[in-house]
């Protein structure tokens, strides 16, 4: 195995704005978070020669110092099935952006004792060393259309677009039990994220939370459930 040796990168325009630690998970695919905190916190990593905090944001032009981390294979290491993503249909794709069909079951993220996610995939099992992050998140459970960027600006536009609800829109369909007769109703209450040792975190209601919006409309009625439309 050859000795892995100091690279300095610049940053392009479509990488501006990450933070350190981000931009070097993406970079350093398959190094734990915590050797990778660890360079920056003792000055392995640096920018423009000088040390820098996980939470610095890059810009366009910066140099950045990535330091020699060997990975070595290990029982410790997380093996991500080669043909995972042959279960994950591309809907659309282009140079911006790629859109999937994520099925119920694949978390889009690792974390909370999940040892990897769909994003974890694209980013270890694509050989190029292109952009992927996630514009969105689906539940575990939930299966769907998930947005992935290709790039920085295209992260940042179809955040906002999605945030100010500027011509995207999220809707879900959902069976409930019962037959639904009240037609369409909206649902507003204040939501907080919880997280549990041990398991994924997950939605919350409180009233200190952030405010939320929901308009459930019946699609079909069904003998014991009915077919919903929740529009974000």
């Amino acid at each position: 195995m050859a000795r892995p040796v100091v690279s300095m990168r610049t940053i392009g325009q479509d990488e501006a704005g990450q933070r350190v630690d981000n931009y070097l998970i993406r970079i350093l695919k398959g190094v734990p978070k915590s050797r990778i905190y660890k360079a920056v916190r003792s000055g392995e990593v640096r920018v423009n020669r000088g040390r820098v905090k996980v939470s610095r944001r890059l810009q366009s032009g910066d140099l950045v110092r990535i330091p020699p981390i060997r990975v070595s294979a290990g029982p410790g290491d997380v093996f991500i099935p080669p043909k995972l993503l042959d279960q994950v249909p591309t809907l659309f794709e282009d140079r911006h952006m790629m859109v999937v069909n994520k099925p119920s079951g694949l978390a889009v993220h690792g974390g909370s004792g999940i040892p990897f996610g769909l994003i974890e995939a694209f980013r270890k099992l694509d050989e190029s060393d292109s952009y992927f992050e996630l514009v969105h998140r689906l539940d575990r459970e939930t299966s769907g259309c998930l947005m992935i960027a290709r790039s920085r600006q295209a992260l940042l536009g179809l955040q906002q677009q999605l945030n100010h609800h500027r011509s995207v829109k999220k809707t879900y369909l959902a069976l409930v039990r019962g037959q639904w007769l009240a037609g369409s109703r909206t649902v507003e209450s204040a939501l907080r994220k919880e997280s549990t040792a041990g398991r994924e975190s997950r939605m919350v209601i409180d009233e200190n939370g952030k405010p939320a919006v929901s308009i459930i409309s019946p699609l079909q009625l069904f003998e014991s459930c009915t077919l919903v439309e929740i529009e974000l």
